[in-house]
């Protein structure tokens, strides 16, 4: 929703994230900055397939995904903005046609493959494979050398990264059908990202996951990763999907086709979903499930990040290193640390009402003080004073109260010292605005450097000066004030 903002309406970045923080809505930057990336990509791809790409009257061919290494011929290579080229030279980035290809490409949430095209002349890294219509098109950068159409070469695809992903992918499926039977709502997959490194997953729900159900989505699915379920894929038509009731979000222009049905678990299968992504032979193979986060990303869709593997393994190990270091800090069991935690806030909270009980003493003693300075110029109340005080907001406090007890024709003028400037704060009574009087110009009379005379915060002005010369003696802004209220 909010990327739609800056889309589509174009509300600029900043003046959404300052409308969501004053009203005390989280922003969700990386979430933002995910949907960018994506706009930017399938901005590129969409001019991409609207260049000469889209008119070339040839389509290379998928072989068995499972081969990683294998020979080809380069039909096409294209320029970073699409155009038909002879050759790609080092350090230049690219599109490369390859007459047959099992990279796998982006589809289903999951990323493309990665892996090199090479020979004697040169080497490209692949950073990402795209599909469109009957191309694949292997997006990324000649590292060394040169390589033209027609060339003759080897194929690398990174087995360990597309394994990775893979887990993630089936890990997803799980995660999926876990949050339907806990949360027990006709949840609608909204969006997922899946890498080597996590998986994302977006979907409509209304209200925050307790740590407890997450907690119960974390078992099942690991429960499920024990009993190392079979995964397995079907082509099935849509009118068999509907009978056994698969996940599915298929569009119209599918509807006369087989479509890939993966199911976990071969009996009874826990989870049944269409899909086209790649997937994990067992559960087992997913190894650890493990949730590190769970947010909204807008109203009424939430986000849950996960890791699998090795990666939920670090997470957790991290997590219990982090645990024994705080249990050791409290001298107690890692089970009594949420006791002492719950403990040291509520004494927390007890030392800041004490302190906020003082220091409204404090701020009346000071008050009682100041109103007896109080002097009279032409019927106006004048307060001119210097006063020890340690914070800002303190002194705010203080004039405001001033200000409400004095309540008309006064004007209160306040100086202190912090890190050793002089601080000088104003604040004229609402009735002066009348006589269209302010504290910005009076400020303006008193110093004539007007550059450090800022606007603070509750129609108070202050002026700010590292020279103690600059802020002029007590009788001498008294005779200033007497010639500007003479006036009024």
């Amino acid at each position: 929703m909010i990327f739609k903002l800056y889309d589509t309406y174009g509300l600029p970045y900043d003046l959404i994230k300052y409308f969501l923080t004053e009203n005390n809505i989280k922003f969700d930057n990386l979430g933002f900055k995910k949907e960018m990336i994506n706009y930017k990509f399938k901005s590129k791809k969409k001019y991409l397939l609207n260049t000469k790409i889209v008119n070339i009257d040839k389509k290379n061919y998928l072989i068995n995904f499972n081969i990683y290494k294998y020979k080809t011929n380069i039909s096409f290579i294209f320029d970073k903005n699409g155009k038909n080229i002879n050759f790609i030279n080092e350090k230049n980035n690219g599109f490369i046609l390859l007459n047959k290809t099992s990279f796998f490409f982006e589809s289903c949430g999951q990323v493309g493959d990665v892996g090199y095209i090479y020979n004697d002349l040169g080497k490209f890294k692949v950073k990402n494979v795209i599909k469109y219509k009957n191309l694949y098109l292997h997006i990324g950068v000649l590292l060394k050398g040169i390589l033209f159409i027609n060339n003759k070469v080897n194929i690398y695809i990174d087995k360990l990264y597309r394994y990775k992903i893979k887990k993630n992918h089936s890990a997803t499926h799980l995660l999926n059908e876990t949050l339907k039977r806990v949360l027990n709502v006709n949840l609608i997959q909204k969006s997922s990202l899946i890498n080597n490194k996590n998986l994302t997953f977006d979907f409509n729900y209304h209200k925050n996951i307790s740590n407890e159900k997450l907690f119960i989505i974390e078992k099942l699915i690991n429960n499920e990763i024990l009993k190392n379920n079979i995964i397995f894929i079907k082509k099935l038509s849509l009118k068999k999907i509907n009978k056994i009731k698969a996940v599915a979000l298929v569009e119209n222009k599918y509807l006369k086709e087989k479509l890939n049905v993966v199911f976990i678990g071969k009996k009874n299968s826990y989870s049944i979903e269409v899909c086209d992504g790649l997937h994990v032979e067992s559960t087992n193979k997913i190894g650890v499930f493990c949730i590190i986060l769970e947010k909204s990303i807008s109203k009424g869709i939430r986000r849950i990040e996960a890791l699998t593997d090795k990666n939920a393994i670090c997470y957790l190990l991290k997590n219990k290193l982090l645990i024994n270091n705080v249990s050791d800090i409290f001298k107690q069991n890692i089970y009594n640390i949420k006791k002492n935690i719950l403990n040291i806030i509520n004494k927390k909270n007890e030392l800041i009402d004490n302190l906020r009980e003082i220091k409204n003493i404090n701020i009346n003693f000071f008050i009682k003080k100041l109103l007896k300075k109080i002097l009279y110029l032409y019927n106006y109340r004048i307060l001119i004073e210097k006063i020890k005080i340690y914070y800002k907001n303190d002194l705010y406090l203080i004039i405001n109260n001033l200000i409400n007890k004095l309540f008309n024709k006064s004007i209160i003028i306040i100086y202190i010292k912090i890190n050793n400037n002089i601080n000088l704060f104003i604040r004229l009574t609402n009735d002066f605005l009348k006589k269209k009087l302010n504290s910005k110009i009076i400020l303006n009379k008193l110093f004539i450097n007007n550059k450090n005379i800022i606007y603070s915060k509750k129609n108070i002005f202050s002026y700010i000066s590292t020279n103690k010369k600059n802020v002029k003696n007590l009788n001498l802004i008294k005779n200033i004030l007497k010639n500007i209220l003479k006036l009024y």
